[in-house]
């Protein structure tokens, strides 16, 4: 897992932050990004590029992020 998070880290940055536009909100997305492809990595279809589901995952998790974020405000 070290690997692939080494490998992706920047990709799942930039989607992220192209949906939060604030660097730290998009490291917290980030981050859930990868707990949540390690809690789900049973549903991982091998068929499809690693990055592309981790970007879809990052870009759920950005958008989660926000939603919290808007709660607080």
């Amino acid at each position: 897992m070290a690997l692939v998070v080494q490998l992706t880290r920047m990709k799942i940055l930039r989607v992220a932050w192209r949906i939060t536009r604030e660097h730290p909100l998009a490291e917290d997305a980030a981050q859930a990004t990868y707990l949540e492809a390690f809690r789900h990595a049973h549903r991982f279809d091998p068929a499809r590029r690693v990055t592309a589901w981790l970007a879809g995952i990052a870009a759920n998790q950005a958008r989660l992020t926000m939603r919290r974020r808007r709660r607080l405000d």
